[in-house]
């Protein structure tokens, strides 16, 4: 009885934490594995505009909690893993999030 009791607890305690973590935006979805190939990727999907938009979104939501780095400061692969949970912090709609990314992956160092 008391390993059924433990396992039911592993198990609930695993399904709150999956339910608790960061939700990675679905503009956040990427087939390509290089960082050159994700860049290409956004530069398919944003315009001119909606890039320069997403910097615009970048400087007034991520200055509120934190001093802003350059996007160049950072990797393509370092922003994608820091972008979910700020994303997440800032409460982004999904497609500003999309125009943050794409600013920022498009300014970012490639390695």
């Amino acid at each position: 009885m008391k390993k059924l009791i433990t396992l039911l607890s592993v198990c609930g305690a695993i399904v709150l934490l999956t339910q608790c973590s960061p939700k990675i935006p679905a503009s956040f979805a990427s087939t390509a594995t290089t960082p050159a190939g994700k860049v290409d990727e956004v530069k398919k999907h944003y315009t001119d505009d909606q890039v320069a938009q997403g910097k615009v979104i970048f400087q007034s939501n991520c200055a509120k909690c934190h001093k802003l780095k350059l996007p160049e400061t950072r990797t393509v692969d370092q922003w994608e893993q820091i972008l979910p949970s700020m994303v997440h912090k800032a409460k982004l709609s999904s497609d500003d999030a999309g125009m943050v990314r794409a600013y920022l992956l498009e300014n970012a160092k490639m390695s």
